[in-house]
Order: structure tokens, then sequence, then C-alpha cells
């Protein structure tokens, strides 16, 4: 994209940087709310270390007849928390404990449409996070975790949460459904 500072260039790959307040990343973020991301970008976010990581926006530009595809990719600023927890007994109705594990969350992607509440979301300077829940005693006790993309925004008023694309469901930290967290 125009005016993002350039970080690396090859044959078929270009990597790019912007910081989402300064007047070319709003450009770009804002050009994603509009197009509700008719172009294809995908974001991803990956943890290697530590429990923060940063959302990289990629797209594939498709070559002419006979001339290879072309990736572009352009690494934000906006930045998205995974919890640290560990393996925990939850108290049910009747007093039992039931274990629960929880699985490493590896990374977040997101796409389609979501890239859109995802720009709009950081135009406003959400706090992105990857939330983690036990559900009730009955989704507890066999075993269930749930794994999602929230934004919270804060306001006046103090602020609230929204969720973004779709949740990953694991039974004994293992993945049974596909959403946009992934787990090791």
């Amino acid at each position: 994209m125009k005016g993002l500072t350039v970080l690396t260039t090859e044959d078929n790959y270009t990597s790019q940087y912007f910081e989402h307040n300064s007047a070319q990343g709003k450009k770009f973020l804002k050009a994603l709310v509009k197009s509700n991301n008719e172009d294809g970008w995908k974001a991803s976010a990956v943890f290697s270390e530590g429990n923060t990581a940063v959302f990289v926006f990629k797209k594939t530009i498709k070559g002419e007849l006979g001339q290879p595809d072309k990736t572009v990719s352009i690494v934000s600023d906006i930045g998205i928390v995974k919890p640290e927890f560990q393996n925990v007994k939850i108290d049910n109705c009747n007093g039992e404990k039931t274990e629960v594990y929880f699985a490493k969350v590896s990374k977040v992607e997101i796409e389609h449409s979501d890239i859109a509440a995802l720009a709009s979301l950081a135009l406003q300077d959400a706090d992105f996070k990857v939330s983690v829940s036990a559900g009730s005693h009955n989704t507890s006790k066999l075993g269930l975790t749930f794994y999602s993309v929230t934004a919270r925004i804060w306001g006046k008023n103090g602020g609230f949460s929204v969720k973004i694309g779709s949740e990953t469901i694991c039974k004994n930290a293992a993945r049974i459904t596909h959403g946009d967290v992934y787990t090791a």
C-alpha cells in the first residue's frame, strides 16, 4: 500500500509496516471497513514467546497468465493478548469439583467480513484479547472450554466488549471445532 513503511521487497513478496493511529494506518483500516474486506485480506497474530502478539495483514494478488502470484504482508502495531492460565478445578452444583484443562493458544486468524470489524474496532483504539471460558457447570463437567477473540472499547462511562469471528471449542485441551483461535 502506498505510503506505508516498506520492510522488505522480493520478487513475489512485499512486507510493509503501519501504526494504526498514523494517517496511512487509518487510511488502510478505513479502506478495509469500507470494502467489507472484498479484497481478500486476512489477519493473523502468532504467539511465539510471551502473551502478546501483533496482527499481520496478508493478501495474495493473482498474477497475470503465466506470472506468479504476489503476496503482500502488512505488519501492524495492533496488539492482542492471550491469557496465561493453568488447569483449574471448578465446583459444580452438587459440590463436586471438575478439573478443566485449558489448551495453549498459539495463534489467531481473522478473515472474511470479520476483518472489517477488526479494522473498525482498531480505529476506535480497542484493546484486543483472546477470551477463554469453561462455560457452565455442565459444559465444564464435559471438559469443554471456549476460546474467542474479543475487543474492549473504552468510553466516558466505562467500556464494553464485543466478540469478533467464530468461537473455537476444545475438549480436555484438544480442539474439537475450528474457530479463529488456534491451539497447540
